[in-house]
């Protein structure tokens, strides 16, 4: 009887402790993606900061035309223009 409880303490110590072992494996990942998720979210707004200093410094004419002379082949931050306030858009219901 004793060799079974003194097995059955052991299983279960051995257990716990791998348990408590696999958590603060948990702990350690999660810290580790939210200081990723900080310095994601502080290098995009750095990305962003500059940006808009360059946009300050510079006429979006001037720009497009250094990009086109530079070759170089950038996405847009900021979404197209609005179209022509003046210009009216109507729907039309379409039969079919």
């Amino acid at each position: 009887m004793f060799p079974r409880l003194l097995l059955l303490i052991l299983v279960t110590f051995l257990t716990a402790a791998a348990l408590l072992a696999l958590r603060q494996r948990r702990l350690e990942l999660n810290h580790e993606i939210v200081m990723l998720h900080r310095a994601m979210a502080r290098d995009q707004y750095a990305t962003w900061d500059r940006a808009a200093r360059i946009a300050d410094f510079l006429e979006p004419q001037r720009l497009e035309s250094l990009v086109d002379r530079a070759a170089l082949d950038l996405e847009r931050l900021a979404p197209a223009p609005l179209p022509d306030p003046d210009v009216v858009f109507v729907l039309q219901d379409v039969e079919e």
